[in-house]
């Protein structure tokens, strides 16, 4: 309901806006609609990259240090499996929004969004974070097409930093295993 609020806020309309499945209405257009879409992508784009940058902090700086007992493919492992997690959380981010957006009304262009589970969004998300590519969904509207191309290119950008990242792991815990510097 908070984020229903903000986004009434963003839209001018100064109230909740009406959650009814069937007050579906597009997106609002000229320049204060340009930067809404603006504003929306870049807030999704900095949240995930956030959330990518303490996940690997973390596990680099905190949870691998603790256990470093372990066996080093057993930290690498670990150190691949929370990048994974944050990966998850981020492509929810995207699918979260786009549901509650389509769940007040917005328009993004299904013909039969009422029907769409948020399954149906987390696989669109993942779809569109793995540059996958659309396969049975189709971004239709302009506010659909900016969400999904952002995701698109923040899932690149942080799928390469998780493999930079599992490549410095890989090289410490193996230069430390062989004696190596």
């Amino acid at each position: 309901i908070m984020l229903c609020r903000v986004l009434a806020t963003f839209r001018g309309q100064g109230k909740p806006p009406n959650l009814s499945p069937m007050a579906r209405r597009p997106m609002p257009g000229g320049r204060s609609g340009v930067a809404w879409y603006i504003l929306l992508t870049m807030s999704l784009v900095g949240v995930s990259a956030l959330i990518h940058y303490e996940a690997m902090q973390w596990a680099a700086l905190k949870l691998l240090p603790r256990i470093h007992f372990l066996p080093t493919r057993s930290l690498v492992i670990i150190g691949i499996l929370v990048c994974m997690a944050a990966h998850q959380a981020e492509v929810l981010i995207f699918a979260v929004v786009l549901y509650l957006l389509s769940r007040q009304g917005m328009d993004l262009g299904y013909d039969d969004q009422q029907r769409r589970t948020f399954l149906d969004f987390v696989n669109s998300s993942i779809e569109s974070y793995t540059s996958l590519g659309y396969g049975d969904t189709e971004h239709l509207t302009q506010i659909h097409r900016m969400v999904s191309g952002a995701e698109a290119l923040t899932g690149l950008v942080l799928l390469a930093w998780t493999a930079s990242f599992t490549y410095l792991l890989m090289e410490r815990y193996w230069r430390e295993r062989h004696g190596r510097s």
